[in-house]
């Protein structure tokens, strides 16, 4: 590009030597000294490292060897072909004294030039910070991820419905059970992911083992409907008291229609005050007729985001996508990792 950035700067893929080095800087500059990918290099090295090089792009200083700004990745097959493959993006950090401005959104543009991905989708972003940046540069639109729910009969303890709301669409005729998958060959010997890959994201096999069944920290339910579907949840627990996060929809979304009975016995089965989903592109129809109703922005009831720490309030979910035919779901990227782990 022969630009002030490429006279003073250096942008490529990190080297697995550097990763103590990315931790320091996360340290340094997150602005929380304990976070999770600053102080337990083995979460790290799960999140990021499942390759020869971390998948993570680096902007050099060329005088001094230090790092200017990072940018995380996550990669949902495990052979990348350019223009094919799909992403997501996590955190992206930049050094706030470097001297050329806006570092850390030429260190994202040049991460999307060079690794042509098919889609991506980068959850997680700051309004204040982040956003203005995005559409300003990237032209790229930010949206609010929508939030649905389904409210069960313990509520209290770790959400606060101040109105029952009920969902007014009729339930589909046709109702489907829920089979709850113990191991990848167990799903993958019913659900058929190859018709797929067309779908945005489409997550292969390798990524879907090692993110749900083979996660360090969290045990996720992976609820197949039919050849087609399969919902990915996590259970969350505050007193005693628990709920069930819906955290991503793999292959056909459009078929929670059909399990509207299935979550209700769920939520019933195992007293869970209320079952929810953060999505971007599904269908409303969809998700009414399975019985959820949607937690606006300015709610009076509280369905809440944060269990590390445990917050009793509502938080939206910032999501940038470049085009509209993406999904994403709160699993995407980094919104759905540990915060607190033991080193």
């Amino acid at each position: 590009m022969g630009n002030r950035y490429d006279e003073e700067y250096e942008f490529r893929l990190a080297y697995d030597y550097e990763v103590p080095k990315i931790m320091e800087f996360i340290k340094k500059y997150w602005g929380n000294p304990k976070h999770i990918l600053a102080t337990n290099e083995s979460f790290f090295r799960y999140e990021y490292c499942p390759f020869a090089r971390p998948n993570i792009y680096l902007a050099i200083n060329k005088a001094n060897g230090e790092i200017a700004a990072m940018h995380c990745m996550y990669f949902y097959s495990k052979e990348y072909v350019r223009g094919q493959t799909d992403m997501a993006t996590g955190m992206l950090l930049a050094n706030p004294t470097v001297r050329v401005p806006f570092i850390g959104i030429e260190l994202h543009k040049r991460v999307l030039l060079d690794l042509k991905p098919r889609s991506y989708i980068a959850p997680g972003i700051d309004m204040k910070t982040s956003a203005p940046l995005i559409k300003r540069f990237l032209k790229h639109k930010v949206e609010r991820m929508r939030h649905f729910y389904i409210a069960g009969n313990n509520t209290g303890e770790i959400s606060r419905i101040v109105r029952k709301v009920q969902s007014n669409a009729k339930k589909n005729d046709t109702q489907l059970d829920l089979v709850l998958f113990n191991s990848a060959d167990e799903m993958y010997k019913q659900f058929c992911d190859e018709r797929f890959k067309e779908r945005r994201p489409y997550k292969d096999r390798w990524y879907v083992e090692r993110r749900y069944f083979n996660h360090p920290v969290y045990k996720y339910y992976m609820y197949g409907i039919g050849d087609s579907t399969v919902l990915v949840c996590k259970e969350v627990e505050r007193n005693k008291a628990k709920a069930l996060r819906i955290v991503d929809i793999l292959g056909d979304p459009s078929a929670i229609k059909y399990v509207g009975d299935a979550l209700e016995k769920i939520i019933n089965d195992n007293e869970y005050e209320y079952i929810d989903l953060y999505e971007q592109k599904m269908n409303d129809e969809d998700l009414l007729a399975a019985g959820f109703v949607e937690r606006l922005e300015d709610d009076v009831n509280i369905i809440p985001n944060y269990f590390e720490p445990f917050l009793q309030e509502n938080k939206e979910i910032w999501v940038n996508r470049r085009d509209d035919e993406t999904f994403c779901f709160k699993a995407d990227g980094d919104q759905d990792r540990p915060s607190i782990i033991n080193n």
